[in-house]
């Protein structure tokens, strides 16, 4: 018989690492474990960037060319600068935590590489569901409606319980046939994948819903017309994101070839500042 096993997710745990780089502002410094050991493997030697840089912005003064941001575009005027930063992200944890995390690290790594793309039955509550969204900024910054995100807050993956967000990509339609709201328990079975650290389960299929909550149930319509109406904030409060109406937005930016990959906060309800929330207000997000 295969043995149970247990784990949260230790790709996403808060409090491994904290690095002061640019990209990581927003966040207080704090960086996930996977973004510095599997995605940048920026652990210990750290990571090398060059920073851009224009005299002239930096004066208060416009742009000859007409440009707002220091770009690649930049390269060859004289005004332009740029600065060779070295990087290190700082552990934060103890020698003996530290060891204790590679080994439930290792461990769990073991059983993704193992179980990655594979067809497993899953059952777990679903914690909240909202709509997904993708921007491709070098096409016009497009906003793509992709589904929904089911959010398990944990879930059985086989005979491996999962501690930690698990989450479910699922169509519009998908949607409509089944209703998904906060309070449902469900079981289906889906291809286990990740996304930067995350659990993501896709192709989901066999859904049996074990148990039906009260939350409120998307549809696919009101989701394209979350897509017309939210607005971006640059800044991801944790107030936010529990909120029913705060989600994460993939944006994705070709820079010199590379493709850039970060999130953005969406508020579905349009606001322009997290401050014009009364939730926000009454819950205390505020300063």
């Amino acid at each position: 018989m295969r043995r149970a096993q247990r784990f949260s997710n230790p790709w996403k745990r808060v409090g491994v690492f904290a690095c002061d780089h640019l990209a990581h502002q927003d966040f207080a410094g704090m960086v996930s474990p996977y973004h510095v050991l599997r995605e940048k493997r920026c652990f210990p030697r750290g990571c090398i960037y060059f920073r851009w840089r224009c005299r002239r912005l930096e004066k208060g003064k416009p742009c000859k060319r007409r440009f707002r941001h220091v770009g690649r575009l930049c390269r060859g005027c004289r005004e332009y600068d740029e600065e060779k930063v070295h990087q290190q992200p700082r552990l934060l944890l103890t020698p003996g935590q530290w060891l204790d995390y590679r080994r439930e690290l290792e461990a769990f790594e073991a059983w993704f590489d193992e179980t990655v793309g594979r067809r497993v039955e899953v059952t777990g509550e679903v914690a909240e569901v909202k709509p997904s969204f993708v921007r491709e900024v070098d096409a016009g910054t497009r906003v793509r409606y992709q589904g929904f995100l089911v959010v398990l807050a944990g879930a059985h993956l086989d005979w491996t319980r999962i501690d930690a967000p698990v989450y479910l990509k699922v169509s519009r339609s998908a949607q409509d046939r089944h209703a998904f709201r906060a309070g449902d328990r469900i079981e289906c079975v889906a291809t286990l994948g990740q996304d930067r650290g995350r659990i993501v389960l896709g192709r989901v299929g066999r859904v049996e819903v074990l148990e039906r909550g009260r939350g409120r149930v998307w549809t696919a319509a009101e989701g394209l017309a979350a897509k017309h109406t939210a607005s971006t904030f640059s800044c991801q409060p944790e107030a936010c994101l529990r909120c029913s109406d705060g989600t994460l937005l993939d944006v994705f930016q070709d820079v010199g070839g590379v493709v850039r990959h970060y999130r953005r906060l969406l508020c579905l309800e349009g606001l322009s500042s997290p401050e014009l929330c009364p939730r926000w207000t009454a819950g205390g997000g505020g300063p």
